[in-house]
């Protein structure tokens, strides 16, 4: 009998969007085909179980971060096998998890799909341009989310980044613009330590971040790595390479 239960914490200390929130539920529906076996996945939110509990053939997920779930939803298991690299999940036992999927070849094509699984369940996307709320217009139903999505902003204004400090238990830091305003696309962001080297770069560009304007970093360099305790600088230049903006991140570890 294949069946999926969860077990909620409400001590562990947690940040993650509600779009985030969206497509680990939408890929939980995916794991609740699973078939004879048992998995377990383990994240900041609680404990899920998918499958059989008196199958003999039992797997055990843990997640260390919400991107792990975005990654499987857009990139299929390339996304999963760089989130193991990056050590935002493991396993018990990597070979008992190959089998759980191995044993569920559709359901495994299925997640192949990059995110085609994900678009089969939404039929379309619209945020309200005020509020930032997401509506997603699905086969049973319109659902609406406060999410994290903010327009792209029109110039290059002051900006400044939240939590700041940021302390170990704030798994993210997000750099916006003040007063309502948003980064526009094609802003270029450079996170520096204060010796001057380049710890984090990237751009504000359509498709690359689901939150429009403006960037959520998760505290990881170059390299993947969580970056040490200390004062880091955040340059931005605008796509014209015509307006700078600067703020300063304290990260307490």
């Amino acid at each position: 009998m294949n069946k999926s239960k969860t077990m909620q914490s409400n001590t562990m200390n947690h940040t993650h969007s509600r779009f985030d929130g969206f497509i680990k539920s939408q890929l939980f529906k995916q794991l609740n085909k699973l078939q004879n076996c048992y998995l377990e996945i383990k994240d900041a939110d609680g404990s899920y179980y998918f499958g059989d509990e008196s199958s003999d053939l039992k797997a055990s997920i843990s997640v260390n971060s919400h991107e792990f779930y975005r990654a499987i939803a857009f990139h299929g298991s390339i996304g999963a096998a760089e989130q193991y690299i990056m050590n935002n999940w493991n396993a018990c036992n990597l070979t008992n998890l190959v089998r759980v999927f191995v044993r569920n070849q559709d359901l495994l094509d299925d997640l192949e799909g990059g995110s085609a699984w994900l678009k089969n369940s939404i039929l379309k996307i619209a945020v309200d341009k005020n509020s930032g709320k997401a509506y997603f217009a699905t086969s049973k139903g319109i659902v609406a989310y406060n999410s994290d999505v903010a327009v792209y902003g029109d110039t290059l204004t002051e900006v400044y980044a939240y939590p700041n400090p940021s302390k170990k238990e704030n798994d993210f830091i997000t750099i916006d613009g003040r007063n309502g305003a948003h980064l526009p696309k094609g802003t270029n962001i450079k996170i520096l330590d204060t010796a001057g080297n380049l710890v984090f770069e990237t751009n504000i560009r359509e498709g690359q971040e689901s939150l429009g304007g403006k960037v959520v970093w998760n505290k990881t360099n170059l390299a993947g790595r969580k970056v040490a305790s200390g004062i880091y600088i955040v340059l931005l230049i605008d796509n014209e390479k015509q307006k700078t903006s600067i703020t300063k991140i304290a990260i307490i570890n």
